[in-house]
């Protein structure tokens, strides 16, 4: 099995852990380049997109990141997207930006309107869990929208990136990861 690094910045690190440890990945968590450097994925998990960003620029990252997302499978949740989005709303993207995606920051509204809600994924309805969830507003043409709820992409993907808007790893499945693994792993 490859090696899969969780962003170890902020966010729901351990839960992510947790689900690829049970889909037996070995993992890293990430707080520098030397770790990343020794990975061949990369989960960037929800949290907080502005605290996230800037712990990446504290902890040198962004080059390093930068090189990675353009080379390797990389798979972002919620605050994660945001970091990959090109045009965030009402904000300035990073430099390692990739997703050919408009996002709104909490575009499903703040923590008291987080929610649940199915999405069908594979011919499967899954549990998604949305928390000050973004929303995603426009896509490029290189982008496979995989899930949607109210007709909104929800869970996409373009080259090598799935990136979710809500958190798979706060589900009982653990369909998307094992999804991921499978596609870009083997």
């Amino acid at each position: 099995m490859r090696i899969i690094g969780i962003l170890n910045l902020q966010g729901d690190v351990e839960k992510h852990a947790s689900v690829f440890k049970k889909l037996n990945a070995e993992i890293i968590l990430v707080k520098n380049s030397d770790d990343l450097s020794k990975c061949d994925g990369l989960v960037f998990p929800g949290g907080e997109s502005s605290t996230m960003k800037m712990m990446i620029e504290f902890s040198n990252l962004t080059n390093a990141l930068t090189d990675f997302v353009q080379k390797k499978p990389i798979f972002a949740t919620c605050a994660g997207v945001v970091l990959l989005a090109k045009t965030i709303l009402n904000d300035i993207p990073t430099k390692f930006a990739k997703l050919d995606i408009s996002v709104k920051r909490n575009g499903w509204g703040r923590q008291v309107h987080s929610f649940i809600s199915e999405i069908d994924f594979l011919g499967k309805s899954l549990e998604a869990v949305f928390i000050r969830a973004p929303k995603i507003s426009e896509i490029g043409k290189l982008v496979t929208v995989l899930a949607k709820i109210e007709n909104e992409p929800v869970l996409i993907e373009q080259d090598n990136i799935l990136a979710s808007t809500f958190h798979p790893e706060l589900s009982e499945h653990s369909v998307i990861q094992k999804y991921w693994l499978e596609k870009y792993f083997g």
